[in-house]
């Protein structure tokens, strides 16, 4: 497989995992702790950068996993599971970070 390739399951993985981080963060966090936080509030700008940077590892790695899991279809198919499986990785790195740091 092409080097460009597993960087581009990667950087896909990566993202997947950082939008849902930021979800956790902002909108299921709030609902169910009850504390509301804010992208203003330089503490919590560091604990979401301190929980990205935990669940780099997972993510990344679960995006060139999940991408080169199917080889048949299309790369849309290849892509959409590069997404999920980067994105299921990096759930337990993130939360553990954000327990790891109070929010």
């Amino acid at each position: 497989m092409k080097l460009g390739r597993m960087l581009l399951f990667a950087c896909i993985g990566w993202l997947a995992g950082a939008l849902i981080m930021i979800f956790l963060a902002f909108v299921v966090s709030p609902a169910v702790m009850g504390r509301p936080h804010s992208i203003q509030d330089p503490l919590d700008r560091i604990v979401l950068g301190m929980a990205l940077l935990g669940m780099t590892p997972g993510a990344l790695a679960g995006g060139v996993v999940g991408g080169r899991m199917i080889h048949e279809g299309d790369g849309r198919s290849q892509l959409l599971m590069a997404a999920l499986i980067g994105l299921v990785a990096a759930i337990p790195f993130g939360c553990f970070g954000f327990w790891l740091l109070g929010w």
